[in-house]
Parts: structure tokens; C-alpha cells; sequence
């Protein structure tokens, strides 16, 4: 996405890797400990590059990332959050939870 869209880096690239996935989780566990059901959409190149298409954008902005995915115009397959030990990563991996971020914690929640 970065090399597509260069002015996108900061937005796409805001946090490595490692680090999103430890922002989504403590704001995942943050709302649950709230009370809140948590479901997670995740998101992918292909994806967003039908998301643009569909609406006639050629140079997307910060607002068109931020607005992707639109779950009121798609099927969107939604995780929820916790998963269970063994059930496939929030993250997309492939790789069990247990196995892929589970092992990494949550942090500070403050």
C-alpha cells in the first residue's frame, strides 16, 4: 500500500507491526473491560482497492483509509475479540492465537 500510495505511509505505517497489533489489543481488551462486545473486520490490499473502486477513487486520503472497511456497504466477516486460545489470530496470520499474539500481553492498559 505505502509503495502505491507514498503520501499514506504515515497513516499505514503509523506503528510497526508489532506495535499495532499491541494497540488493537489493549483498545480490544480496554472496551471489553468496559462491557462492550468487541468484533474486529479485518482489512487487506485487495480489498481496499475494491473499496475505492466502488466509490471512483484513484488517490485515496487519510478519510478514505480511515473509512475502509465500510460495513455498511459489504459482507463483512467479523472476528470477535477475545478469540479463543485456539481459534485463528484477530491479526490475519493464519497462526493460532495462543500461538501468534496471545503470548506478547496486553501491556498497560492505562
Amino acid at each position: 500500500m505505502v509503495t502505491r500510495w507514498p503520501h499514506l505511509a504515515a497513516e499505514v505505517v503509523g506503528a510497526p507491526w508489532a506495535e499495532h497489533r499491541r494497540q488493537v489489543e489493549q483498545n480490544c481488551a480496554y472496551a471489553d473491560r468496559q462491557g462492550f462486545a468487541v468484533n474486529l473486520v479485518p482489512g487487506n490490499l485487495p480489498d481496499f482497492e475494491i473499496f475505492l473502486e466502488h466509490r471512483g477513487i484513484t488517490t485515496p486520503s487519510a478519510d478514505d483509509l480511515r473509512a475502509y472497511p465500510d460495513v455498511r456497504d459489504a459482507e463483512a466477516v467479523m472476528v470477535a475479540w477475545p478469540p479463543n486460545r485456539s481459534a485463528s489470530c484477530w491479526c490475519g496470520s493464519g497462526r493460532r492465537y495462543k500461538q501468534c499474539y496471545r503470548p506478547h500481553g496486553l501491556g498497560s492498559l492505562s
